[in-house]
């Protein structure tokens, strides 16, 4: 059972103005997927069964989806509790408003938060991580792994996946469109049908 997911939904943008469109990104060298809320909203039941009842979820989003993001964490089940992180990008984007430069990973909670420490105290290991990531943006959609490097941090000893992955990462369950060429249904099934992932086993996955 997975105590923490880490999900980068493909989202699909609409506005002229954006870079992307509803199924790809122009640029040869960073064309991606993209999925639709409603899509989405049909992970609700195959992450039900993997989450064990203490689960957190951290969502990356960019400003301009940030309520279809709290939306998504409604919809599978879980509460929006808190901006866990703040990726300042060190670069702008134009943007409707002001001229963009971060993005969030969101925090959601389904009965409270997950600590694989026996005896330890969550809120111990949380403070000494902070909200704020501060490092230059790189290819299209590739995040930091310092976040997830915290993340680690902040919850030592559990079972994790990362959800619409587009790399692989020890320690941690990694699926997506851009490993195992599935949609994310198809892929969050045969995971949830194979055996449960515990703190002390959880499998490095790795390329063939």
């Amino acid at each position: 059972m997975i105590d923490v997911f880490v999900i980068d939904p493909p989202w699909e943008y609409r506005a002229k103005r954006s870079v992307a469109t509803s199924s790809c990104i122009h640029a040869t060298s960073q064309t991606y997927r993209s999925a639709t809320l409603d899509h989405m909203k049909q992970m609700r039941e195959p992450l039900q069964k993997l989450a064990n009842p203490r689960s957190i979820i951290y969502m990356h989003t960019p400003g301009a989806k940030l309520d279809e993001a709290i939306e998504l964490l409604s919809a599978w089940g879980w509460r929006f509790g808190q901006v866990a992180f703040v990726w300042d990008k060190c670069r702008t984007n134009p943007g409707s408003y002001t001229l963009t430069q971060c993005e969030f990973v969101i925090a959601g909670i389904r009965g409270g938060i997950p600590n694989g420490q026996r005896g330890g105290s969550y809120r111990g290991v949380s403070h000494r991580q902070r909200q704020l990531v501060t490092q230059p943006r790189t290819r299209h959609s590739e995040k930091p792994e310092e976040i997830q490097d915290r993340i680690e941090r902040m919850h030592p000893g559990t079972a994790k996946l990362e959800v619409f992955a587009r790399r692989h990462r020890p320690g941690w369950r990694c699926v997506g469109n851009e490993l195992d060429g599935l949609d994310i249904l198809e892929s969050l099934a045969i995971v949830s049908a194979q055996d449960p992932v515990s703190p002390s086993s959880a499998r490095v996955t790795a390329p063939e």
